[in-house]
């Protein structure tokens, strides 16, 4: 998850859960958020893993999140652990008096 606001610092929170635990042997793993331009931004590293394979990392940016659009999930020797995009969440209607 991203969190983008033109009006504080943008966050990026990612929730890494369900890694088996063959793959638990190839940490740590380096988690990017990456842009259809290439661009590729550290999110931070993932040095443990909980019982059922799951950690949260989170970390915050000056720079602008807008144009990232996939996080990938890297083990120690550079190999893909899990990727998958980021979507925009459409806004919600507030309800009305």
């Amino acid at each position: 998850m991203t969190l983008v606001s033109p009006s504080i610092i943008d966050m990026a929170i990612v929730m890494v859960n369900g890694v088996p635990p063959e793959r638990w042997d190839t940490l740590p793993f380096t988690v990017h958020l990456t842009s259809p331009d290439g661009q590729r931004l550290k999110v931070g590293r993932i040095a443990s893993l909980d019982s059922g394979g799951a950690d949260t990392i989170s970390q915050q940016f000056n720079d602008d999140l807008t144009g990232f659009d996939r996080v990938v999930v890297l083990d120690a020797r550079g190999r893909v652990v899990m990727e998958g995009p980021l979507a925009t969440k459409a806004d919600v209607a507030s309800p009305s008096p």
